[in-house]
């Protein structure tokens, strides 16, 4: 199974990862919030946002440090769904700073919304910060 990070940069570039892993990890720091561990630039507001939607089951966000660790939000969606699965990734394709993809499992769907942004500094991550801001309003109008 890849790793989530993996996941993002195939779901960004349609291509396998080129590094190896264990060679090359980003220097992130992580938070537990909820019960959801996050990188520490995810804002907490973000996580409760995305909590509220009941359809999905938070697996990995994560905001990015350059083009090969990728931001990502990947979450679980049931079988059942799938349908409306279908429709927000169609959505999210449609759209230039938006890509996503999805593997089905055995009884669950995991999806993978993720950006070419990433986190720089405060002051220069305003697209990134536009993107995780509506991320979650754009899942909960797919998937009502």
């Amino acid at each position: 199974m890849a790793t989530t990070y993996e996941f993002a940069f195939y779901t960004v570039y349609k291509r396998l990862y080129p590094l190896a892993l264990n060679d090359y990890l980003p220097n992130i720091t992580n938070k537990n919030y909820k019960n959801i561990l996050a990188d520490e630039n995810i804002k907490c507001e973000w996580i409760d946002n995305l909590l509220e939607i009941k359809k999905i089951s938070l697996f990995s966000l994560f905001s990015g440090t350059d083009r090969h660790f990728i931001t990502h939000l990947i979450f679980l969606i049931d079988k059942l769904e799938e349908p409306k699965c279908i429709k927000l990734i169609n959505f999210f394709n449609s759209k230039r700073k938006y890509r996503s993809l999805y593997i089905n499992d055995i009884s669950k769907t995991f999806v993978c919304l993720a950006t070419r942004n990433w986190y720089r500094s405060e002051s220069t991550s305003k697209a990134l910060f536009e993107w995780w801001e509506n991320v979650s309003i754009i899942i909960s109008e797919v998937i009502k």
